[in-house]
């Protein structure tokens, strides 16, 4: 709440933003007016000398120096004729300072700087050139100012260490540290409930002492809230990440049993086959063992065959030869008449019968040691000698 000493009917685009900061420092403009025209009725003369008024009309104003002297001077000229800018000057310089609440700038004019991020404020440097009445309203406002520079330079060095690189070696150590220190000092709405319980408990008339008690006291409350809620958030987390885990295990744990099922069904899959496969080898074996077999088998009737041809072609060729031999011996021989040859041949045929029953080893269409007898009784009749036949 400061004296804005800029034409309000003169706004631009740039000035947009401070039309409401003017507005709320009117109010306190016309307080300060009431109280520098009540200035000689003050107990004790207060502020009854220029430093005094000067550093009461700068107080919390925003506005650069230059622009600050001519607005106080046009104030105090009218209650005072023989002081000049230079007076001003000097006085303001001498009572006030002025400070940033906001985003610093190394490079900016202390005196004339007019950023609207810095958010510039005039304060007196000492309490005693203003009235007792308003000592701890200007402390309240005074910390509630700090607490909001305190908060905007953290959430700046946030906000830088978010602008860096992820390739950064230190990317990672600024961001854990500006977080660190980001849940360490007091959110907009802390602050705000902070100030709102001093204003409350004592309003203006609190005093060093009390006030500095009542800061303390809610500072303690809002940190021990602070502790709660991060305790209360760690519980909740604390469970999640148990729900999580139990979750995971769970997913773990039907993961592995699908997989098992996987594998038996896998191996149950290959024991098909394999006995599949060595079902086949086996019919494939089975089949080549006989074409080879009715191969072996074409091949001995084959050669059983050529053999029984040859062997007949050369019995018919014995039998022919022997048959010219007998047909020219009977032909070369007149004395040799069919009744001789007749008795020549039943006379063989009773010696080879002879033969036959005197070696045992010797048989003509008789069974070797039959199973079953072919008759139950076979009764034979004695042969005569051949020669009884011929006689």
């Amino acid at each position: 709440m400061a004296i804005d000493g800029e034409d309000e009917s003169k706004p631009n685009g740039q000035d947009q933003p401070r039309k409401t900061l003017r507005r709320k420092r009117a109010t306190l403009t016309l307080k300060q007016q009431q109280q520098l025209l009540n200035i000689r009725d003050l107990s004790g003369n207060e502020c009854s000398n220029v430093n005094a008024m000067v550093g009461l009309l700068m107080e919390e104003s925003g506005m650069s120096f230059t622009k600050l002297v001519e607005e106080i001077y046009r104030k105090l000229v009218k209650m005072s004729g023989n002081l000049t800018v230079a007076v001003v000057k000097n006085a303001g310089l001498f009572v006030g300072q002025r400070v940033t609440y906001g985003v610093p700038n190394v490079d900016a004019d202390i005196l004339e700087d007019e950023t609207h991020s810095c958010l510039w404020c005039w304060e007196t440097r000492d309490f005693k050139l203003t009235p007792k009445s308003v000592h701890g309203a200007l402390k309240i406002r005074r910390t509630y100012r700090k607490k909001i520079h305190d908060r905007i330079a953290v959430v700046s060095k946030m906000i830088t260490a978010l602008q860096k690189q992820e390739t950064d070696q230190n990317y990672e150590s600024d961001l854990i540290k500006s977080s660190q220190k980001l849940g360490k000092v007091l959110t907009e709405a802390d602050i705000r409930l902070l100030i709102d319980g001093l204003l409350q408990k004592k309003g203006p008339e609190i005093a060093d002492k009390e006030a500095k008690q009542e800061e303390t006291l809610l500072v303690k409350q809002l940190k021990k809230n602070k502790r709660e809620k991060e305790k209360e958030k760690k519980r909740m987390d604390l469970e999640l990440q148990k729900e999580n885990r139990e979750n995971e295990k769970e997913q773990k744990r039907l993961q592995e049993e699908a997989e098992k099922d996987e594998r038996h069904r896998e191996r149950e899959e290959s024991e098909i086959k394999r006995q599949l496969k060595r079902q086949q080898e086996e019919v494939e074996k089975e089949q080549r063992r006989k074409e080879k077999e009715e191969a072996e088998l074409k091949r001995r009737t084959s050669t059983k065959s050529t053999t029984f041809d040859s062997s007949s072609k050369e019995s018919k060729r014995i039998d022919k030869a022997i048959t010219q031999l007998m047909d020219y011996a009977l032909s070369s021989n007149d004395n040799i008449t069919g009744d001789d040859i007749r008795k020549s041949h039943l006379s063989s045929g009773c010696h080879l019968g002879f033969s036959i029953r005197v070696n045992r080893k010797q048989h003509w269409s008789i069974r070797k040691k039959p199973k079953t007898g072919p008759f139950k009784e076979l009764k034979l009749t004695a042969i005569r000698d051949p020669t009884h036949n011929d006689d």
